[in-house]
């Protein structure tokens, strides 16, 4: 089976279960796209690792995300038996990182800080001490 009528056979299924399935359905069809419409079964580790790095760089939350995309699909190809081997996935992840946020001095200066509000005094207090320079 191809690749894209596979993919394409598993958004409707998990839109026929109710879901709206859009985040993971732009993840798979990104990887259509980058590893073209190719029989499921000649897939192959290359192809899964060229599309977890991206553009390289360090490691983030992102390439979970895409991992766990394609761990559900290929688990949903397998079951179907589209997929007649071992899903090309990698069999070990790398450490995830560990979430930072940023934070300016004086607040509001930045859009892409986060802050924190406190209840009780509703002072501004930085969630970490990195500080971003506007």
């Amino acid at each position: 089976m191809k690749l894209g009528s596979a993919i394409q056979e598993y958004i409707d299924y998990k839109r026929s279960l109710g879901m709206d399935f859009r985040t993971d359905a732009t993840r798979l069809r990104a990887f259509l796209r980058q590893t073209g419409d190719v029989e499921i079964d000649s897939i192959s580790d290359e192809n899964v690792q060229a599309y977890l790095k991206g553009r390289g760089g360090p490691v983030t939350s992102f390439w979970f995300n895409k991992y766990h995309a394609l761990d559900r699909f290929f688990r949903y190809a397998v079951g179907r038996r589209y997929l007649g081997h071992r899903p090309p996935l990698p069999t070990t992840q790398p450490k995830r990182p560990r979430p930072t946020f940023h934070t300016c001095t004086p607040p509001k200066k930045c859009a892409a800080c986060w802050v924190s509000l406190t209840p009780a005094t509703n002072q501004r207090l930085p969630l970490n001490p990195i500080r971003c320079e506007p």
